[in-house]
């Protein structure tokens, strides 16, 4: 853990001196701690105790610009810290949802206000839950490797060629593949670093073309290469109303993989889509068309939609596909000026 800790701290000094990362970023990476460390607060009298919540401040502040900094600096310095090359592949910020990182900004400047407010007991139950998401990626990883089965190229080979598949036009990450037994259609991914841990649920595999895997894997993947799988597994130790401070962006992230997974299937949106409705319905053989799917909830009061959405760490199905679609057609006009 400290390893990692420390190299987190070398990917942020190296990323801050890259001349290609916004100017702006790197103003809030070194002025907002400064800003927050000067502000008067109850604790500050106190030794040691009195400076955890300046810690956890600074963490949030590292790990917020390394995600908000461009994915392909960021990778092309970790791959050197990591002491290999490798293909920088795509820059894949062109497929990031536009309000990704604004959500992401907006969560952290309410921990902002509630760290300032709460001052060094925020610290210590920022340091607790954040410690404790931590741990619980450990634990979720050993449970995989325990009980589910791990997809190789000897041991579940049908799931290896969409796995190789989806990483075609993804920079190398070592991520490891399992299927684990339940009933419910599902794929999640976890890890603070590689190699990081994508599970898919037996009834997915058994209802799914490999076509279609290959665009839920490519999801995953969006999740890992975008730097929202790190970041997410630090939250899982948050709950209830602390957790909603990040679902809007949570929400944001979904429609970036989904970006990711057109991506992974090579630019064909309909694995995506068929994948989505199949996760949407349960059923194994969609026949639904999309257009009918999208009207129905058209129809409905857009405020109440938009409401009962807040509630949720994903968007509504019938957002996804729309956005999908928009993302198809951005990306061929990008293409088409390139």
């Amino acid at each position: 853990m400290l390893i990692k800790l420390f190299n987190h701290f070398r990917l942020t000094w190296r990323v801050a001196n890259d001349k290609r990362v916004n100017l702006w970023l790197k103003l809030f990476l070194g002025g907002a701690p400064l800003v927050y460390a000067a502000l008067p607060t109850p604790d500050d009298f106190l030794p040691v105790v009195g400076l955890l919540d300046e810690f956890v401040f600074l963490g949030l502040c590292t790990l917020i610009f390394t995600a908000a900094s461009p994915m392909a600096v960021v990778n092309e310095h970790k791959r050197v810290i990591d002491g290999g090359g490798g293909n920088p592949g795509a820059d894949l910020d062109l497929y990031r949802y536009p309000s990704e990182q604004r959500d992401l900004a907006s969560g952290f400047v309410i921990t902002f206000l509630l760290l300032i407010l709460g001052g060094w007991y925020a610290g210590i139950l920022g340091a607790i839950l954040f410690g404790f998401g931590y741990l619980s990626a450990a634990i979720m990883r050993s449970r995989a490797l325990s009980n589910a089965v791990q997809v190789t190229e000897n041991q579940l080979a049908h799931l290896h060629g969409p796995l190789r598949a989806a990483q075609r036009h993804l920079p190398h990450k070592t991520v490891e593949l399992f299927v684990t037994q339940n009933p419910v259609l599902n794929a999640y991914t976890f890890g603070y670093g590689e190699p990081y841990t994508i599970i898919l649920t037996s009834a997915l595999v058994e209802r799914l073309t490999p076509e279609e895997i290959q665009a839920v894997i490519g999801h995953e993947l969006g999740h890992v290469h975008l730097g929202h799988a790190s970041l997410i597994s630090l939250m899982s130790g948050l709950g209830g109303i602390a957790r909603l401070l990040f679902y809007r962006w949570s929400r944001s992230c979904e429609y970036s993989a989904d970006a990711i997974a057109l991506l992974a299937s090579d630019g064909d949106p309909k694995p995506v889509v068929s994948s989505l409705l199949k996760l949407s319905s349960g059923l194994t053989d969609v026949s639904v068309d999309v257009d009918s799917f999208l009207r129905q909830a058209d129809g409905e009061n857009g405020a109440a939609a938009s409401v009962a959405e807040l509630t949720s760490t994903h968007p509504f199905m019938n957002n996804r596909i729309k956005n999908l679609v928009q993302q198809t057609s951005r990306l061929e006009v990008n293409e088409a000026y390139a």
